[in-house]
């Protein structure tokens, strides 16, 4: 197998395990690395509607949506440091 089958396989397995509509919060890092593997099209068939950056600066208040939370992080020194 090759690194992108890999993470193919387990991004669809994680978004397979949460019904309905769900929304990714993504690291820098983990954004460049399943953009290579999903195009947008891709991510919307997996009922993804939001993409948001973890280091964003400004969010939007999205209370109108009903979220469950599955969270799936990887702890990357980086990410410590920028807080």
């Amino acid at each position: 197998m090759d690194l992108s089958t890999v993470v193919r396989y387990y991004v669809d397995r994680m978004l397979k395990e949460v019904p309905g509509m769900k929304v990714l919060l993504l690291d820098a890092d983990t954004t460049r690395i399943v953009s290579t593997v999903y195009s947008q099209s891709e991510i919307l068939e997996q009922e993804v509607y939001l993409v948001e950056r973890l280091d964003a600066d400004r969010r939007d208040q999205l209370f109108h949506l009903k979220v469950r939370l599955k969270a799936y992080l990887c702890h990357v020194i980086h990410n410590y440091a920028q807080q």
